[in-house]
């Protein structure tokens, strides 16, 4: 439950929705009081103050880890922590108490950990100090620059000094993220990458203050799938995913993105949420037809590569390459995969070893 809050202490509550993150209820015993909703109305955030929110959080993970699962993602847990007279998320030092509880918690059961936060990248290499997995959010923003000025410059920089316990994305269920590439790539860049961007995406979401929910922030993710990011060119989409695949870190691969999937401005309209335009609802047909199609085979060609070939257990190593190009791979014993993405031409070759027979392989994906 949740007591007053001045207007000043208000303004700087981070929400993500046009409306307050409260809610007025009655309670089981007849009294009244409001509760935060930082999502939906019809979901209640838990209290990380109380013994009885740890003791549920510990039976969930007990029951996953018994169930074999290794790998626990904690969807926006910057939300965890409430505080008057802070923006109500991320609160420090109260977000690392909270998640080295949960660290410790399920690496107990043989679980590992891997928090869900679109912010500063800073986070991202707090997250990877402290044992757990970060996402590498800032990943396509980068690629959309590098693909848009054929620069590869900030991009390598963020490979040479990126965790390697991480997972990459291209796009997501929230659409392409802007706070996670700040201070990486210029503030006049990231504008132009917007920019181009929203010439053939939807509204994007903005950062917004609960002190007035309509208010206009600064723009927080791009409503766009990103295939339409790169305008349908399957060239350059398979150079992004290449970069991914090879990049540092367990390579995600959302299932609009495998599909090559268009904006679906219907689906959106229809449910009035903005995100919705990269969350096309597949038919058994039609999701057949897209895996079938070149665009998805190519994918699923560097997909298989980046999960069988034995160089991807060892070491990653970035080559020199000029600004136009990126050139990396990974090397383990006598097994070698290195990939070099042209940008001017949006060309990606493998040379590899073959498993079985050591002999070098090289052909464009």
């Amino acid at each position: 439950a949740l007591g007053e809050i001045g207007p000043d202490d208000l303004a700087k509550i981070h929400i993500r929705k046009e409306k307050e993150p409260f809610r007025d209820v009655t309670f089981e015993d007849g009294t009244h009081g409001r509760v935060w909703c930082t999502f939906s109305e019809s979901q209640i955030d838990l209290d990380y103050n109380a013994e009885e929110t740890y003791a549920m959080m510990t039976d969930t993970i007990t029951f996953l880890g018994e169930r074999g699962v290794k790998l626990l993602r904690l969807d926006a847990f910057g939300y965890t922590t409430k505080k008057i007279g802070t923006s109500c998320f991320l609160v420090e030092p109260d977000v690392w108490r909270i998640l080295e509880w949960f660290r410790k918690t399920a690496a107990e059961r043989g679980i590992e950990i891997m928090p869900e936060v679109h912010d500063h990248p800073s986070y991202q290499y707090a997250i990877a100090r402290r044992g757990m997995w970060a996402y590498a959010f800032a990943l396509p923003p980068l690629l959309l620059h590098a693909l848009m000025d054929l620069n590869s410059s900030y991009l390598k920089s963020w490979l040479r000094m990126c965790p390697h316990n991480q997972v990459t994305v291209l796009d997501t269920h929230d659409g392409i993220c802007i706070p996670d590439v700040e201070d990486i790539l210029p503030r006049y860049h990231v504008e132009a990458v917007i920019k181009n961007v929203s010439d053939r995406s939807a509204d994007p979401i903005l950062r917004r203050s609960a002190a007035n929910a309509h208010s206009v922030g600064a723009i927080y993710q791009l409503t766009c799938t990103f295939f339409e990011a790169v305008q349908c060119n399957d060239d350059a989409y398979i150079a992004a995913r290449a970069i991914q695949m090879f990049a540092p870190g367990i390579p995600q691969v959302y299932y609009v993105g495998l599909l090559a999937g268009r904006n679906d401005f219907e689906l959106m309209e229809k449910t009035g949420e903005a995100r919705d335009i990269n969350r096309h609802y597949y038919t058994v047909d039609e999701a057949v037809a897209a895996l079938g199609s070149e665009v998805a085979q190519r994918q699923y060609k560097l997909m298989e590569l980046r999960s069988t070939h034995p160089a991807f257990n060892g070491e990653f190593e970035l080559h020199y390459s000029n600004d136009s190009s990126v050139s990396m791979g990974w090397r383990n014993g006598p097994h070698s995969a290195l990939v070099f993405v042209d940008l001017n031409f949006r060309t990606a070759t493998v040379t590899c070893t073959d498993s079985d027979t050591g002999q070098e392989i090289s052909y464009r994906v």
